[in-house]
């Protein structure tokens, strides 16, 4: 579903068919032409499913849908347009019943390891992504955020007492978290990044917690860091927060952060918007209780 969770909306090709010449009155026609043409494509195209296999044919969807969003960049005049919805059409009939196969065949391979639960993300406001994995059986548990940081230094860096952790120590304290964290600061995933460190810290007030992330490495050389997890067990998070980004940044001026999956209900979130960070994207976590015969169960409940 790689495709499904980064396509472009809709809007934007209408927006495409208003720059080369199509009336307001008549943008819906473009739409009932690729519509048309979804319709006629659909049966071939299951069955040149089932001859060449469902990975193929979306294969096939995916090579096609890039074309024609390519395409569509450069396309002039009416013709070309009206060509391109017939073939936006054609290529949402390999993708749209293809990719709903492939998330069956993952969750009935996920109940016969005995999953009990399946969980992905969906890129904020692709609805047709959404729509199918909410058909699938998944609800919504919560928005994810992504966050970059460009280099530099600290404004300040608040004084308290800091101990700089290995790998074995922040790993360790990792594993003591209570909230629900995602895939990429999950203690399973962090146990196979070989550079990871940390630091702990205790301001005069007796606030203190901690920061874990990764200084990925080209080489010899830092580049970027990353996997971020921050801890507050005891005082104000936005203050203790800032206080530990403060220590990293003293540490690491000239690097560039990329943070993914930042829950929006954290409580450091306003201590990382403080110290510089920038949103790039939301995600939507889903998650899926997996249930005997393929029964659909709310993760809620």
């Amino acid at each position: 579903m790689v495709l499904a969770l980064g396509r472009a909306s809709d809007a934007f090709l209408i927006l495409r068919a208003q720059d080369v010449g199509i009336a307001l009155a008549l943008l819906p026609l473009p739409y009932v032409l690729s519509n048309l043409v979804f319709s006629a494509f659909s049966m071939p195209v299951g069955s040149l499913s089932d001859r060449i296999g469902h990975r193929n044919t979306f294969m096939i969807g995916i090579v096609l849908l890039s074309v024609v969003y390519m395409l569509f960049a450069r396309a002039h005049s009416l013709v070309a347009l009206w060509t391109l919805f017939a073939l936006y059409g054609c290529a949402h009939a390999f993708l749209e019943g293809v990719g709903r196969a492939i998330v069956e065949a993952l969750l009935e391979a996920s109940e016969t390891v005995g999953g009990e639960r399946t969980v992905l993300e969906v890129i904020k406001n692709n609805v047709p992504a959404y729509n199918l994995f909410w058909d699938s059986g998944f609800r919504e548990a919560r928005e994810l955020l992504v966050l970059r940081r460009p280099p530099g230094p600290p404004a300040a860096v608040t004084v308290g007492e800091a101990r700089w952790l290995d790998r074995a120590e922040a790993l360790a304290l990792a594993e003591q978290r209570r909230a629900p964290e995602s895939w990429i600061t999950d203690v399973q995933s962090l146990a196979h990044v070989e550079q990871l460190m940390g630091v702990r810290l205790t301001l005069p007030d007796g606030s203190r917690g901690w920061i874990v992330f990764e200084h990925q490495r080209h080489g010899k050389y830092i580049v970027v860091l990353s996997r971020f997890a921050l801890s507050t067990e005891q005082g104000n998070p936005i203050t203790l927060g800032k206080a530990l980004l403060a220590h990293v940044y003293q540490r690491f001026p000239d690097l560039d952060t990329h943070i993914e999956n930042i829950a929006a209900g954290d409580p450091h979130l306003p201590a990382l918007y403080a110290m510089g960070y920038v949103e790039s994207f939301r995600r939507i976590e889903m998650q899926r209780l997996n249930g005997v015969g393929g029964r659909r169960a709310d993760p809620a409940a």
